[in-house]
């Protein structure tokens, strides 16, 4: 099956957006904890709202992922 490269290469530039996504959003609840600016223990009720916006984006892109391959 030949891949358009361009479509190929947004699937990979999306699948990586999801994990600097992590990162970044890692690395700003641990920095801002350090330096004073944000309390973990403010945010500690956040995470199951994370998870379930996680979820619901990995279910949506499976969705289009699905209906790209029907078409």
């Amino acid at each position: 099956m030949n891949t358009n490269p361009i479509t190929s290469r947004f699937g990979d530039l999306e699948t990586i957006a999801i994990a600097i996504i992590w990162i970044v959003t890692g690395l700003i609840l641990v920095g801002g904890d350090f330096v004073g600016i944000l309390s973990l223990d403010r945010i500690a009720n956040l995470w199951p709202v994370a998870l379930i916006m996680v979820g619901a984006v990995d279910f949506v892109l499976q969705d289009e992922a699905s209906q790209s391959v029907r078409s």
